[in-house]
């Protein structure tokens, strides 16, 4: 391929980076209030839910995923820098701006998540695994965002919901980004 054909196509996905960057999409900000195991035979949840607590839905995470989140909600350091400390000294090192972390479907597979960044004015979109997306949010003190109909089928707002988890987890709470069971 010539190097003409090469800058083409390299201004082509540029602007397919930037234009999917800039599409309006429908989002919720949600906020973490916390990880959780079940019983000691579960794997651990993050609860996450709308600022004004009628939403909250829980996720299914790895145990390790769940360290993670807990340490960046505790603000407490690893004595070496996990997976989501090397991305977010990268994205710092080289002036790379997180915009969001956007949980946009349901698979097979359970929520997909993406995260939003850009770079002066490039801007791109990268799937990840929730858990790690949350982690790096925190991290980085980014949004973490909902799409509103993803968030209906999760969190339906219903006029006489019944009690959930996360609603016996935050009930009485007045700092809701604190862990009730150690991990």
């Amino acid at each position: 391929m010539s190097q003409n054909a090469v800058n083409v196509k390299r201004q082509v996905m540029s602007f397919r980076t930037c234009y999917i960057g800039l599409m309006a999409d429908n989002y919720v900000p949600l906020k973490v209030y916390g990880v959780q195991l079940e019983d000691e035979d579960s794997f651990p949840v993050v609860i996450l839910g709308t600022a004004d607590g009628e939403q909250s839905f829980s996720l299914s995470i790895g145990p390790y995923e769940a360290s993670a989140i807990v340490m960046e909600m505790e603000g407490l350091l690893p004595s070496r820098p996990l997976t989501h400390d090397v991305l977010a000294n990268m994205f710092e090192r080289h002036n790379y701006i997180l915009d969001s972390i956007e949980l946009y479907a349901l698979s097979l597979d359970g929520v997909l998540a993406r995260l939003a960044y850009h770079h002066r004015i490039r801007h791109w979109k990268m799937e990840l695994r929730p858990s790690d997306g949350i982690a790096l949010a925190l991290k980085l003190h980014a949004p973490i965002l909902c799409d509103s109909d993803l968030l209906e089928r999760l969190a339906p707002r219903t006029l006489s919901r019944p009690r959930t988890d996360a609603d016996r987890f935050t009930e009485g709470r007045n700092k809701p980004n604190h862990i009730r069971r150690a991990l």
